[in-house]
Parts: structure tokens; sequence; C-alpha cells
């Protein structure tokens, strides 16, 4: 034996996706207010999914899997029931979810595909994520808007009546209207910016 019968070849293969596979949300954050669903829909990009093959997802409350969002159950988040739906084709359904009292409070989930290595002829190229999960939707969900009105009459009709509307929570500005009944057009209108 000589050295040129010791040769050897290495073929040195790229590593992707380590991450795994990424998935696309729609949408990535949202918001809503208090006593509204959060949905959020994954999908993956075909090129992953050439034959398109159902894509099993699973949703979590925690990067690391430990805590999994699994569908027809109730969780306790913060201290509230959040009712669990997620459909055959991985959409999220989370009701339930609380603001921060009178302040917005921001959630985070986190998704990943199940699948695996596929090797049949036509079938997806899928990885999993090693590690934690780092495809994430995020929700900001704000207090139910809370409302109280001032009225002060005007008995004597000398134009000294007025109402006043005070609101709490929601997100954005707010638009009251007063009309007269009977009326389509109203009589006042008062914006509030918070």
């Amino acid at each position: 034996i000589t050295a040129a019968d010791c040769d050897i070849e290495f073929v040195l293969q790229t590593l992707d996706l380590e991450r795994g596979i990424p998935v696309e949300l729609n949408p990535y954050s949202d918001e809503i207010c208090e006593g509204q669903v959060f949905e959020v829909t994954p999908r993956l990009d075909p090129k992953f999914n050439p034959s398109n093959l159902p894509v099993p997802f699973k949703w979590y409350r925690d990067k690391n899997r430990t805590l999994p969002l699994v569908n027809g159950t109730t969780v306790t988040i913060d201290g509230a029931p959040v009712s669990v739906s997620v459909t055959a084709s991985g959409e999220l359904n989370l009701s339930g979810l609380k603001a921060n009292g009178v302040n917005p409070k921001t959630y985070t989930f986190y998704v990943e595909t199940l699948f695996r290595d596929n090797t049949a002829a036509g079938s997806g190229n899928f990885c999993p994520y090693n590690g934690d999960v780092t495809t994430l939707a995020t929700v900001t969900v704000y207090p139910e808007l809370a409302t109280s009105f001032t009225v002060t009459p005007d008995w004597c009709r000398a134009s000294a009546g007025s109402i006043q509307v005070s609101a709490q929570g929601g997100n954005g500005s707010k638009t009251f209207n007063l009309y007269l009944i009977g009326n389509a057009s109203p009589i006042a209108t008062q914006v509030t910016n918070s």
C-alpha cells in the first residue's frame, strides 16, 4: 500500500435551516380589545412543501415548548381562563385574553411545524427547530371601552345643559356623537385622544 492508495475524499454539505423551517404568520402581530378573539394563521413557503402536504403545526406559550396550546382546552394565562382552538390547518384562535387593568398587555405565542425529515419522492423538505422555537406571534390586548356620562339638564331651556363623556380603555382616539331621536345627523360630536 502506498500513500496514493490512502487518499480519502470528503464531500462537505452546506447545512442550512438550522433554526428550523421558517413558518410564516398572518398576522405576525395584532391588536385586539378584551372580548375579541385573537386569530393567527401559520403557513409554509411552497418551496419547503412542493407537494402541498397538510402541515401539522404546534403552538406554545413559551419558546422552549413546555406550555403547549392544545385544541379544545382552556388554559390559565395571567390568572384568566383562555379558550384554545387550533384548526386542522394550524390556525390559532384564543378567546379570553385580558389587558393589564386599564393598560394594554402584550402576549407572545410560538409556533413550529411538526414535520421532520421527509425523504419520499415529491415530499417536502422539513427541519425541526434545534433549541428554542423562534417563530412568534404577538398580540396586544387593550382594555374594553368603559364610558361614563355626566349630564347637566337644562330645565329652564337657557342653553345651560351639557353632556360630558369620559372613556377609558380601547385603543386610539374615540368619537362620540349625540343624536336627537329620529335625526340621522348628530347634533354634537366629541373626540377623545386616549
